[in-house]
């Protein structure tokens, strides 16, 4: 799951570098959509590495679902990025995966 959340992260990240310029509000959300994606490698690199108590990891990806959904909250509401909204919510519904694996 973690190596499906990096590649979606990635990918919106990237369609939303290539789009920034076409919406005023983009370099902000663009620098959200870059904290996502950094923190998704963060925690794979983690995964990899066989660091994932779930002491650990389940605050962090509970951090994480907080913020995407209100980040796309805030993307959907301003008409930002419409070209990663699907990345977007793909990335929220593997985060909400995750917090359940780790709270079970």
């Amino acid at each position: 799951l973690v190596h499906d959340l990096e590649i979606s992260a990635t990918r919106a990240h990237a369609r939303a570098r290539k789009e920034s310029s076409r919406y005023e509000r983009g370099p902000q959300f663009l620098g959200e959509l870059g904290y996502f994606e950094a923190q998704s490698r963060d925690l794979h690199l983690r995964a990899d590495a066989g660091d994932v108590a779930p002491q650990e990891i389940g605050p962090i990806v509970d951090h994480l679902l907080e913020e995407a959904r209100r980040a796309d909250r805030r993307m959907r509401d301003a008409q930002t990025f419409p070209e990663v909204w699907d990345d977007s919510g793909r990335t929220i519904t593997i985060l909400q995966r995750l917090t359940t694996l780790v709270r079970s």
